[in-house]
């Protein structure tokens, strides 16, 4: 992995994991701590990022904002509908991006 902070390669994976299951890193050159998602769009986010990308996966039946919130109530995750907008006009052009990128040349 490489560092966020001085972009070295040297690297050493750490024991531990952070509450949501990310693994932990130390940089050998700066002496930073830091995990997958740093230096990421996700860092910030509060809760996994399968559950991002679990929300705005496509299915056969249109959802609204209100459909998946009250979907993920049931699986014991509080969102509000605004959740659900705020995630899609901050994710959606990452996720757009890297789906262009990936089927470029196919």
């Amino acid at each position: 992995m490489t560092c966020s902070y001085c972009h070295t390669d040297d690297t050493q994976k750490l024991n531990a994991a952070t509450d949501l299951g990310y693994c932990r890193f130390r940089c050998r050159g700066c002496a930073h701590r830091f995990n997958e998602r740093t230096g990421t769009p996700f860092n910030h986010l509060q809760f996994p990022t399968d559950i991002l990308f679990r929300s705005s996966s496509p299915s056969p039946v249109q959802r609204s904002l209100r459909d998946l919130a009250r979907m993920f109530s049931d699986a014991w995750y509080e969102f509000s509908y605004e959740t659900f907008r705020d995630w899609e006009e901050r994710f959606a052009p990452l996720v757009g991006e890297q789906l262009r990128a990936d089927a470029k040349g196919r």
